[in-house]
C-alpha cells in the first residue's frame, strides 16, 4: 500500500534490509507512466487563461470567461426581449388587455383636427353662467337685489353711475341710513399721500388733483396719554409687588402680587383702581396667615384665602456615597430654583436607590428631621444589586419638610443618611455605594 515520503525513506536508510513488502509500498506510492499522465503544474498565463502542465510535457489552456457575453450567443433571448415592453421610470403599464373597442376608437380618430371654436351648449355651465351677469348695454335687476341705470365702458374698466340698492357694502351712508352715491369716479381715488411730522397732518392727493388733509395730532396726543397711563399702572403694580401686607393682609411676611394674585381675571380686576380696590390697610377682622385684603374674582372686597402653589421637579438627587459608616449629613441645595424661599414646603415622593440592597442587613436610614428621630428604612427586603434606579417599595408618601436657609444665603434641606456596613455594591470599581433620589413636590404659600 502506499505510505508517505518519509515513511518511505525510513525503509531504505544505510544498513536497513528491505523487505518485499517495503518494495510493493514504495512502488505503490508513485504513479507509473503506464497508468496515466500526472499533473505537474497549474498556472495562470498573462490573460487570466488557466494553464495545466502534465508529465508527458503536454499542456491544457482553459480560456478565462468573459465579464460580458453578447446577447447573441444566448439562445432564444433576442427573441423574448423583442416582445417584452420597456417599464421607464414614471411610466404606469395597465393590467387590462388593449381591447378591440378601443382599438376602433383609436383608428376613428386618425387625423383629428380639433375645431377652433365651440358653440356656448357645446360649454357645460357656461350658458347658467351668463345668465347671471348684468349686460354692460341696458338696466337690469338680478334677483331685484341690485339695480344697475347707467354703465359705460371705459378703456381701464367700468364707470359706474347712479348706482343704489340693498345688500351693498363699502359705500357712503347718510345720515338717515340711506344709500345715494351719485357718482363712483376713478378721479376720486388717492394717488399718493404725505405726512408732515412737524405738523402731524396727513394730505390726501387726489388722482384729479386736490388734495385732502387729516389732523393727527389728536390722535398722538391720545396715544402720548395711553403711554403715560401704562406707564404709571406699571409703576403702581410693581410698588405692590414688593409692598408687605403687615397690617391685616399676611402674618408679616413679605409676598409679592403675583403669588398672592394668581388667577389673571382677578388680577386685573384689582389693578383697575388701585386706591378703591386694592387696599393694604387692616380692618376689624383678623386676617389669618393665609388671607389677603382686596377684591377677588367675583369681584367682592374684603378677605380672601390665598390657595398655595405646587410645582414639581422629577428626579433631584439627595446623595451617594462610598462612606458606609452610620448619620451622614447631606445637603441638597435647591439654590436653582429661584421661586423658593425659606418657610416654604416640600413634600418627597417616589424615592428611588441604587446601590447594594439585596441583603436582609443591607439598607439605609433615611432622617429628615433630627429633633423627631423618624427614620425612613430603604433595602433590607425586596431590593436587589443593580446599577440602575429601582423604587423604595413601601416609600413614597412623602413628608413635609421645611426648607431652610443657611447663613451663605443657600435654599435647601439637610436629610440625614445611615448605611449599613453591608452596603458593599461597586459600581464603577467603587466600594461601599449607594445612592438616593426623589420626585420633589413644592408647596409655596
Amino acid at each position: 500500500m502506499k505510505a508517505s515520503i518519509t515513511t518511505l525513506k525510513s525503509m531504505f536508510q544505510r544498513g536497513d534490509k528491505p523487505t518485499e513488502k517495503d518494495f510493493e509500498d514504495l512502488i505503490d506510492s508513485f504513479l507509473h507512466k503506464d497508468e496515466g499522465t500526472a499533473i505537474k503544474s497549474i498556472n495562470l498565463d498573462a490573460s487570466g487563461n488557466l494553464v495545466f502542465d502534465f508529465s508527458d510535457g503536454t499542456k491544457e489552456v482553459i480560456k478565462q470567461l468573459p465579464d460580458e457575453i453578447p446577447i447573441s450567443s444566448i439562445v432564444g433571448l433576442q427573441n423574448e426581449l423583442n416582445s417584452k415592453i420597456t417599464n421607464d421610470a414614471g411610466r404606469q403599464l395597465s393590467s387590462e388587455d388593449f381591447t378591440p373597442a378601443l382599438k376602433l376608437k383609436l383608428e376613428g380618430l386618425e387625423n383629428y383636427e380639433h375645431p377652433p371654436t365651440h358653440r356656448i351648449d357645446e360649454i357645460e355651465d357656461l350658458q347658467p353662467s351668463l345668465d347671471g351677469k348684468v349686460s354692460t348695454t341696458a338696466n337690469e335687476t338680478i334677483a331685484g337685489q341690485k339695480v344697475f341705470s347707467e354703465i359705460v365702458e371705459l378703456i381701464n374698466g367700468l364707470k359706474i353711475s347712479n348706482f343704489s340698492g340693498s345688500g351693498l357694502r363699502n359705500l357712503v351712508v347718510q345720515a338717515d341710513g340711506t344709500v345715494d352715491v351719485k357718482a363712483i369716479a376713478t378721479d376720486l381715488f388717492v394717488g399718493n399721500t404725505t405726512f408732515d411730522d412737524t405738523t402731524k397732518i396727513l394730505t390726501l392727493e387726489l388722482v384729479n388733483g386736490s388734495t385732502i388733509d387729516v389732523d393727527l395730532s389728536s390722535l398722538e396726543e391720545d396715544l402720548t396719554g395711553l403711554r403715560t397711563n401704562i406707564a404709571a399702572l406699571e409703576a403702581t403694580t410693581a410698588s405692590l409687588q414688593s409692598a408687605k401686607l403687615d397690617k391685616g393682609g399676611y402674618a408679616g411676611t413679605a409676598q409679592d402680587l403675583d403669588t398672592i394674585k394668581r388667577d389673571k381675571s382677578s388680577f386685573s380686576k384689582s389693578i383697575t383702581d388701585v386706591s378703591g380696590n386694592l387696599e393694604l390697610q387692616g380692618d376689624q377682622e383678623a386676617p389669618g396667615a393665609s388671607r389677603y385684603y382686596g377684591t377677588n374674582g367675583e369681584g367682592v372686597k374684603g378677605y380672601h384665602e390665598i390657595e398655595p402653589i405646587y410645582f414639581n421637579v422629577t428626579n433631584i438627587f439627595l446623595g451617594g456615597s462610598s462612606n458606609n459608616t452610620g448619620d451622614q449629613e447631606f445637603f441638597v441645595d435647591l439654590s436653582s430654583y429661584g421661586v423658593l424661599k425659606s418657610g416654604h414646603q416640600l413634600e418627597l415622593n417616589n424615592i428611588e436607590f441604587r446601590g447594594d440592597f439585596s441583603g436582609t442587613n443591607e439598607f439605609v436610614d433615611v432622617a429628615l428631621n433630627t429633633t423627631t428621630g423618624d427614620k425612613i428604612r430603604i433595602g433590607e427586603a425586596g431590593g436587589r444589586d443593580s446599577s440602575q434606579w429601582q423604587s423604595a417599595l413601601g416609600i413614597g408618601d412623602g413628608g413635609i419638610v421645611d426648607i431652610i436657609q443657611l447663613p451663605t444665603e443657600e435654599i435647601g434641606f439637610t436629610i440625614y443618611v445611615s448605611p449599613t456596613s453591608a452596603i458593599n455594591f461597586r459600581p464603577r470599581g467603587m466600594r461601599n455605594w449607594w445612592e438616593l433620589r426623589a420626585d420633589v413636590q413644592f408647596k409655596i404659600i
